[in-house]
């Protein structure tokens, strides 16, 4: 349940680690723009794909005007920019794409090569990776929102997202994002974030003030904690972490102020990435990529 008076601060506050900042470095041409952001943290990696389905990998030194794109079979249909999520399986870096309109593919080697594309026939609005490597779905169709899991894009299975037993209607316009942990899923958009745990019907625990960018889970396990980015409503102000607990309190995590260079628009985290063994978060701006941990004890 939303807490009418907002969240508090959390007693055990996080902190930036000013020493583990790094540039990100991603050649954005002036004629296009980032859509989507995917990143994982051991070994580290950030993707980022342009709305014209242009991959751009984090320090890579292929110009970005000829780099690698994705399947032209994603990028034909022009209803909305395109999607992408990042996982590791072992040594390799498994990145899914998907367009808007229902279609995937999958890639082991940066975006080099592609599988054969799949389609799910319903409207994609967000894209995510299970905590076993499964690609999740928040998918559209005939009017109500359904969760759709995979192992490898061949088979599918789908269930709807609900509250209360009725279908949870996502605001379509505000972007909506989806997070994916072991039994457990939580969506987020311009009203608010759910959570469903161990197969139950989605609850609200959490209602949106400003632009929410991204969430997920902080561990490997059914009971895991979600930590949810929430932009400033402009540029004088500092982007938030929540956490919302298993008993559903949410409670602020940490405030981030982004590199100067990300002021010219109100405040975003593009991508996060939870770092299993350091149990820290690895949090990427537009022009850097932070890491927030626990405050050390006295």
């Amino acid at each position: 349940v939303a807490q009418p008076e907002g969240p508090h601060w959390a007693d055990e506050r996080w902190e930036r680690l000013l020493s583990a900042d790094r540039a990100l470095t991603l050649g954005v041409p002036d004629d296009d723009a980032v859509a989507s952001v995917a990143m994982c943290a051991t070994p580290e990696m950030l993707v980022a794909v342009t709305v014209a389905g242009r991959l751009l990998v984090d320090g890579d030194t292929i110009d970005s005007r000829s780099g690698r794109f994705l399947p032209a079979a994603l990028t034909a249909a022009k209803k909305g920019p395109p999607l992408i999520a990042l996982t590791n399986e072992g040594s390799a870096a498994v990145l899914w794409a998907a367009d808007r309109i229902g279609r995937l593919a999958r890639s082991v080697d940066g975006g080099r090569t592609w599988s054969p594309t799949v389609d799910i026939r319903k409207s994609i609005l967000a894209l995510a990776i299970g905590a076993d490597r499964s690609v999740v779905v928040l998918a559209a169709h005939d009017g109500q929102s359904e969760v759709l899991t995979s192992v490898d894009g061949g088979q599918w299975t789908a269930k709807s997202a609900l509250v209360d037993g009725r279908p949870l209607q996502v605001d379509i316009a505000s972007t909506p994002w989806l997070a994916a942990g072991a039994s457990c899923l939580a969506i987020g958009d311009a009203n608010g974030v759910w959570i469903a745990r161990h197969g139950e019907d989605f609850r609200r625990v959490a209602a949106s003030t400003n632009a929410q960018t991204i969430g997920l889970f902080t561990g490997t396990g059914p009971d895991a904690s979600l930590v949810f980015a929430e932009s400033g409503a402009d540029i004088e102000e500092a982007t938030r972490l929540f956490r919302c607990t298993l008993d559903g309190r949410v409670e602020i995590l940490a405030e981030l102020t982004p590199p100067e260079d990300d002021r010219a628009d109100a405040p975003a985290v593009l991508a996060m990435a939870w770092d299993e063994i350091a149990q820290s978060l690895r949090v990427a701006f537009s022009t850097m990529l932070s890491t927030v941990a626990p405050r050390a004890k006295a």
